[in-house]
């Protein structure tokens, strides 16, 4: 086992371990929920960020007590485990105003610790517009110095955090390059290394995956696939569409390798900079960008075979992006497969759709 799939596994196996022992060690925690949320800014407070995961457990109790059914399944399991105490070793986590649910989440837990009913962290919002006007970024900006002074940044930092995520944009350009080529790694892997990233030690898990990039793939010869819609909790999508002969070579969703954008780069104005960026981007269901030509773009720049749109029943927002991406792969003569409505525990036959799909494909 590689050293960078070893800290992986550890990972996988609890994800809060690395954060707890920072915690441990005096050092401040900033839970994370949602791919906008501007990571430099924890940086540039001394504070270790960590992505928080959900879909851990199927049942949540306690947060099906105040959450409607229509949340999606991860805050549900991120609720759980906030009312279970799990997150209690944290100084705040932030939700993006990005992502309905994670919107929601964030003034049902505001009422119920005003209320007693919860303790935890002090939960934060990162109130960022998605509009593409000039008074939308001018808002974004105001959010950004909003949260960089609840969370205490020191703006001297705030380059040396921006390069600092800058490095992690440069491997994961690396790790794209490489999975367009003819040796892709596999895609249960990368789908590992992308969830895990900012789960683990930043400087640790940046040099590990340095190493793993320079490493000898083997050359892949089944059918390439692109997978779009909601983020899968974990590897069971791209392991079956590996059992099935094939790999997953590209994502479109929050967590796939482009959710952190392109390099910001050196500024004499890193929370305008940061603005703009974090604006810019085209994730989430408040992203403004033409999905529909981007999933088109990708999937021939990474040569698939075929698509694979997977939407859990609580994704109500992308559902809507369905019939152009549609339409789209269609006129390109790109394969689809639209699973709309599904469980986000793919026990529906998801995954003997995805393997069937995946051998009945042909090279384009």
């Amino acid at each position: 086992m590689s050293a960078l799939a070893q800290l992986l596994a550890e990972a996988d196996a609890d994800p809060l371990q690395h954060a707890r022992q920072h915690a441990q060690s005096g050092r401040r925690v900033i839970g994370v929920v949602g791919a906008e949320v501007p990571v430099e800014l924890i940086l540039a407070a001394s504070a270790t960020a960590v992505v928080l995961s959900g879909f851990g457990d199927e049942q949540a109790p306690r947060a099906d007590r105040y959450l409607e059914p229509s949340f999606a399944p991860h805050l549900r399991s991120i609720t759980e485990q906030w009312l279970r105490g799990r997150f209690d070793f944290m100084d705040a986590v932030i939700f993006t105003r990005a992502d309905d649910s994670a919107q929601r989440c964030y003034y049902y837990l505001c009422e119920l610790q005003r209320r007693g009913l919860a303790l935890g962290p002090a939960p934060l919002i990162f109130d960022i517009a998605k509009i593409p006007r000039a008074a939308s970024l001018v808002h974004s900006e105001a959010a950004i110095s909003a949260i960089a002074a609840a969370l205490g940044s020191d703006n001297s930092r705030l380059q040396a955090a921006i390069d600092a995520r800058d490095r992690r944009r440069a491997l994961f350009t690396r790790l794209d390059l490489l999975r367009r080529s003819d040796r892709p790694p596999p895609g249960a892997d990368c789908e590992q290394l992308l969830r895990l990233a900012d789960t683990v030690s930043a400087e640790r898990f940046d040099g590990e995956l340095a190493g793993w990039l320079g490493g000898e793939f083997r050359e892949h010869r089944g059918p390439r696939l692109l997978l779009c819609g909601t983020s899968p909790p974990d590897g069971r999508l791209h392991q079956a569409v590996e059992r099935a002969g094939g790999c997953i070579v590209a994502e479109i969703d929050d967590a796939g390798s482009d959710r952190l954008g392109a390099r910001v780069g050196a500024t004499s104005d890193p929370i305008a900079a940061l603005a703009h960026h974090y604006h810019s981007l085209c994730h989430g269901p408040r992203g403004f960008c033409d999905r529909a030509s981007r999933l088109v773009r990708r999937a021939i720049d990474w040569r698939v075979h075929g698509v694979i749109s997977w939407l859990i029943e609580e994704d109500e927002s992308s559902a809507w992006q369905v019939p152009a991406a549609t339409a789209a792969l269609a006129a390109a003569r790109i394969p689809l497969l639209s699973l709309t409505r599904r469980r986000w525990n793919a026990q529906d036959g998801a995954l003997e759709d995805i393997a069937a799909f995946t051998q009945g494909l042909k090279s384009p």
